[in-house]
């Protein structure tokens, strides 16, 4: 799995690549949210790590463009921050993210929370391995991959004879 980490803080974005890098995983780094936005478009990414204060663009506006974008919209992601008070919180939900860790923090508690989500996401793909034309998707929420599988659904409907 490869995972992005973007944060200004140069020993932060240092010390989660060593520690990711130890668990397995394939560790790219950013010090601001568009020089990670920029690596999003060119490499395929599971998870991003991104502080939520940070110059040029912020974690919170990064999750949004990650968010809305339909091919990259399936990217975890996990905000962290030290800023815990309930206006940042809510932000960071509405934001569209993943996850929500706040600093410190422990490495156990971050390694979980990227393996509840490879679970939960694993979990997903089963079901709809072995039940991919289970009804028709609702596409009348505002996720992105909502409407991309009712698109998907009602073109293979309509091409089921070719």
């Amino acid at each position: 799995m490869k995972l992005l980490i973007i944060d200004d803080e140069r020993s932060i974005r240092n010390s989660l690549k060593e520690i990711l890098d130890d668990e397995g995983y394939d560790v790219d780094t950013a010090e601001n949210g568009l020089q990670g936005l920029a690596m999003v478009e060119k490499e395929k990414y599971s998870v991003i790590f991104c502080d939520i204060k940070m110059p040029e663009m912020d974690g919170c506006e990064l999750c949004n463009k990650v968010k809305n974008t339909l091919e990259y919209s399936h990217i975890a992601v996990i905000l962290i921050t030290a800023v815990t008070d309930n206006e940042t919180q809510m932000t960071t939900l509405r934001s569209g993210a993943d996850a929500f860790i706040t600093k410190p923090f422990s490495m156990e508690l971050l390694t979980a929370t990227v393996d509840n989500i490879f679970k939960n996401r694993e979990i997903i793909a089963s079901k709809f391995a072995t039940q991919p034309m289970y009804g028709a998707p609702d596409a009348t929420g505002s996720h992105l991959e909502d409407k991309f599988m009712k698109n998907l659904y009602d073109y293979i409907i309509a091409n089921c004879s070719n």
